[in-house]
């Protein structure tokens, strides 16, 4: 998942649960939810009686409800203010406005992290790589699950992504390992007659990187909890 050790200063008046951003930068992995310096003006004109407080965004990661890229999206952070854990809100009714951000009570936790590979994409690449011949629908089958079982002795927790899923923020992408792949060589060989053996060694050697149909797909799900 992404590295979320950036902190951000934001203008917070609890009385409204209300939360505007102190800074001027941007973070590239969390929705726009910059200020411009006529809104914070306004925001500490319309609040001021009020109290207003500095939130410290905290290093967790943030939630989203789909794609980070989706101008859409709504996200959920957590903020210190005064020693205390906040929950913000950030969303936007439509694409024409800007963006809205309310605090909560709650926090955010990790569930249990899983391993996976995408086994439709990967029967698709094996009937690709393997075309014009074709393979038995029932021996392809018997390749992936030998992948799927392979697989389903690591650590998620011990596996270090590449990079991150544009369409799903709790999926991290890595590379097939290497002993594995050899493993899963020597436990297909049966599957195939030996001019099939050495094109399927060639399709695992090929499709092993973090951008091929083995990469293992890493999914640490986060979920809200409200207090």
């Amino acid at each position: 998942m992404r590295n979320e050790s950036m902190t951000r200063d934001f203008l917070v008046c609890r009385v409204c649960a209300l939360v505007c951003s102190a800074a001027t930068e941007n973070l590239a992995d969390e929705p726009e939810i910059d200020s411009p310096a006529s809104d914070r003006e306004l925001f500490c004109r319309e609040h001021a009686a009020h109290g207003l407080e500095i939130g410290i965004r905290c290093t967790t990661t943030a939630v989203y409800d789909g794609p980070i890229w989706d101008p859409m999206v709504t996200a959920w952070f957590e903020v210190q203010i005064n020693g205390d854990t906040y929950l913000v809100r950030s969303w936007r009714a439509s694409i024409d406005e800007p963006r809205c951000c309310e605090l909560s009570r709650g926090v955010i936790e990790r569930g249990t992290a899983t391993v996976e590979i995408d086994e439709d994409y990967l029967l698709l690449a094996l009937d690709r790589w393997f075309f014009p011949h074709v393979l038995a629908p029932s021996r392809c089958t018997l390749f992936v699950d030998k992948a799927r079982i392979l697989i389903g002795d690591l650590d998620p927790d011990q596996i270090e992504t590449s990079f991150d899923d544009t369409d799903d923020p709790e999926i991290g992408i890595a590379p097939f390992p290497e002993r594995l792949a050899v493993k899963l060589v020597q436990q297909t060989r049966s599957l195939f007659d030996p001019v099939e053996q050495e094109r399927l060694k060639r399709f695992i050697d090929a499709h092993r990187a973090e951008d091929g149909a083995l990469a293992l797909r890493v999914r640490r799900p986060l979920m809200v909890r409200a207090a």
